[in-house]
């Protein structure tokens, strides 16, 4: 049975969805920038490579505490951040925990870090797909403004600690913790259905894609390199933004996207060289003469950029296919295919590797997700027994109150 064909009204309420969620992805890079230059100024390569290794140990237990769910809404509907049942905010005091022993403070920055990611992960594919936006707004806000003004805070007054540069990334959690506990309260409890599961390992494996050459420079290259790296990856992330807002908002709709590759290498490739040449003659002047070295990153880092965002339209044409396990054997494909390729590269050319090595990974995906995606449709309605019974198999949810 194919999926109902929403409202003309409701199609417009999802217009101005997509286009919050295209806005705040906008405001992330941005944020990300603005950011990334004043811990740069502030704590030099090595530091700036220390908070960059702990922010990367977080994205790892984000995708952990969501069990799918992120991409279940995107394909289904009605649950976010106001359904999560406290769920959420349990595991992530489970996990803090645990890794409390190998981590000790640093442990509850990760779980911060993650508890607000995990939210608002599902706050904007909730927004994408029902065009309820309210609760996004707030939490994606108050996380964006609360990175912000610490790091002009601490920019102005001169903190050189590392350490309080991450606790930065904390101070919207009390908020995201406030919204869970609600939820909780109210018994909004959350149905985490077999496709919710089964779509899980995908979504770590993209991170493993995407974050562990940082977790491993920063393992067997130190600090330093890491810092370099960084920076540089951080300043060409707008591309990615721009792809994952346009990613989520293909994947909440049921219209055939194909015939979209050209626009999309055209638009991707334009945006890398743009900031790529801007990047290479800005380095020095914006980060400081100890980011010189970082130079030799750009041009493989902006090639990742370009092949990632590519990658990432791929694998959101496979979430809204009829099929959408293939998204997830994809992206264990390549992240099996970026283990080795990581260790390797890393071990070998150190942040060269890593840039180079990213390159290379994304291009496997790539060309994984579309040799995957030929001769599907866009996604039908699942059968019952792929919905969680409280989910509904063919409309979506309607926008809170």
């Amino acid at each position: 049975m194919p999926l109902l064909r929403p409202r003309s009204g409701f199609s417009a309420t999802l217009g101005r969805a997509g286009a919050v969620v295209s806005a705040s992805s906008v405001l992330a890079a941005g944020v990300a920038f603005a950011v990334n230059l004043l811990m740069a100024r502030s704590l030099g390569p090595d530091s700036r490579g220390d908070v960059a290794l702990l922010l990367s140990v977080a994205y790892f237990v984000t995708p952990v505490t969501l069990l799918g769910v992120d991409r279940l809404v995107l394909r289904q509907g009605g649950v976010g951040p106001a359904h999560l049942g406290g769920y959420v905010l349990v595991l992530n005091v489970v996990a803090t925990a645990g890794l409390s022993i190998v981590l000790g403070w640093s442990a509850v920055v990760v779980g911060a870090v993650s508890l607000c990611g995990a939210m608002t992960v599902v706050a904007r594919a909730r927004a994408l797909h029902s065009g309820h936006v309210r609760t996004f707004a707030l939490l994606f806000v108050s996380q964006q403004a609360g990175i912000l003004l610490t790091s002009v805070g601490l920019f102005v007054a001169g903190v050189t600690d590392w350490r309080l540069w991450a606790l930065g990334y904390c101070l919207a959690a009390p908020v995201f913790a406030v919204v869970e506990l609600r939820s909780a309260l109210r018994r909004d409890a959350l149905p985490v259905g077999r496709l919710a599961l089964t779509l899980l390992p995908g979504a770590v494996a993209a991170l493993v894609v995407t974050r562990v050459d940082r977790v491993l420079l920063g393992s067997l290259g130190g600090a330093y390199e890491l810092g370099l790296y960084v920076t540089v990856a951080t300043a060409t992330e707008p591309v990615f933004w721009i792809s994952q807002a346009l990613a989520d908002r293909r994947s909440s709709t049921a219209h055939d996207r194909t015939g979209r590759l050209a626009v999309d290498v055209a638009v991707f490739t334009a945006t890398s060289t743009v900031l790529s040449v801007a990047l290479w003659f800005a380095v020095e002047p914006l980060f400081g003469p100890q980011f010189a070295p970082a130079k030799a990153f750009i041009v493989p880092l902006g090639v990742a950029g370009i092949l990632l965002a590519l990658y990432r339209q791929g694998i959101a044409a496979l979430v809204r296919s009829a099929s959408p396990r293939r998204a997830s054997v994809v992206e264990l494909a390549t992240a099996a295919v970026a283990l080795p390729v990581y260790v390797v590269a890393v071990t070998r050319w150190g942040a060269a590797g890593a840039a180079w090595g990213s390159a290379v990974v994304y291009l496997v995906g790539l060309l994984a997700s579309r040799a995957a995606g030929r001769g599907l449709g866009t996604r039908a309605a699942q059968p019952a027994s792929l919905v969680p019974p409280d989910l509904p198999a063919t409309q979506p949810a309607r926008a809170e109150p």
